[in-house]
């Protein structure tokens, strides 16, 4: 990331021109757009101006790396969309500066007969299949690959979990990996709260221990990344199979810990993040006692859709031949009050003969 050199609250006309929008409506922004001064940085605009209390957690996030570990300030400022700057219209903070993704989180996307197109790459495009991959032209990962990606996910979450900050938002839209270097950036950090924070519903991302109206809190994001991770390590999205997948992975100890996570019954006896971290760097699953509920049945196997044949072309239909046109041969009289051509000339030819005969004979009487 780039070295900030405004101040660490500013105003819009601080930060001189914006560039056009590249996100509306998302989310808690109105608008994001890049600073034409040096499109490396984003000014993210609330739709409201903030609360105070949701103003100083801005704050306070704002001035944390300058009191991180080194290797913490190395996470937040590669792997991070953490802000640098609170932007205030008066005494109203109506958003903040973060910095952009990196080029290392586009791909270019080869579907089979179409132009290619260069796309962000959200980590929804992990949690997918082989053959997703192929229809997206992308190339293939391994499980290796897999693993590294989620190891990178799960290490800003534990750093995130170091500092109780509480994230809540887990899910496939706001974590970008790097198809190059196996990497990840988090958005959306500017959101997070130490402690707990309002729990924020997501379809399918319902962590069962917390109820919808209770706040998120660190064990929350624990089942919320666990799933995530879970998700992305098999290529499957629904939760049956997801499971069933990991019982099935070919990394014992990686897949006890996930289902330990996800399957506890008790939410204070879940495995931490950092076991998963352990976990994903190879190392043995020390277990201790996780009360776990029932796994769900087997789905049945997806069985994709076979594809119908071509259609053939349609054969022109077969004609019997024409036959070979012959004479008419009329042997009794016509019927159709006609007369061949030969017949017709004679018949004409003889009145002619009788008028004139008939002029020939008055005249000499």
């Amino acid at each position: 990331m780039a070295r900030w050199s405004l101040p660490n609250v500013v105003s819009i006309p601080d930060l001189g021109p914006l560039a056009e929008s590249i996100s509306q409506e998302t989310g808690e922004s109105k608008a994001i757009h890049p600073l034409s001064r040096d499109k490396q940085w984003l000014a993210k605009l609330y739709r409201t101006p903030l609360p105070a209390d949701a103003a100083r957690h801005l704050t306070d996030l704002i001035h944390l790396p300058g009191a991180a570990a080194e290797s913490d300030r190395t996470l937040i400022a590669g792997s991070t969309s953490w802000p640098v700057a609170a932007i205030t219209d008066g005494a109203r903070t109506v958003g903040c500066v973060i910095p952009a993704a990196s080029d290392r989180f586009f791909a270019e996307f080869r579907r089979p007969q179409s132009e290619p197109n260069t796309r962000i790459m959200e980590i929804d495009f992990l949690a997918a299949n082989s053959a997703a991959f192929a229809r997206r032209g992308l190339a293939a990962v391994t499980l290796d690959d897999r693993i590294a990606v989620c190891r990178n996910l799960v290490a800003v979450a534990t750093m995130l979990a170091r500092y109780e900050l509480v994230y809540s938002d887990w899910s496939y839209s706001n974590v970008l990996w790097s198809l190059s270097d196996r990497t990840v950036f988090v958005i959306d950090i500017d959101g997070s709260v130490r402690g707990r924070k309002p729990n924020v519903h997501q379809p399918n991302w319902d962590d069962p221990l917390t109820g919808r109206a209770d706040p998120a809190d660190l064990r929350t994001d624990c089942y919320r990344v666990a799933l995530l991770v879970a998700r992305c390590l098999t290529g499957e999205r629904d939760r049956d199979r997801t499971l069933h997948a990991l019982v099935d992975l070919q990394r014992p100890g990686l897949s006890a810990v996930l289902l330990d996570i996800l399957l506890c019954t008790d939410r204070n006896r879940r495995p931490n993040l950092s076991t998963l971290v352990a976990a994903l760097d190879g190392n043995p699953y020390v277990r201790f006692p996780v009360p776990r509920g029932p796994m769900p049945p087997r789905p049945a196997p997806v069985t994709p859709p076979t594809p119908k044949p071509a259609a053939r072309p349609k054969a022109a239909p077969k004609l019997a031949p024409k036959p070979a046109s012959k004479p008419v041969v009329r042997t009794g009289p016509s019927n159709d009050n006609t007369m061949s051509t030969p017949a017709a000339v004679v018949a004409v030819v003889v009145v002619v003969l009788s008028i004139v005969l008939l002029i020939i004979a008055i005249a000499n009487s």
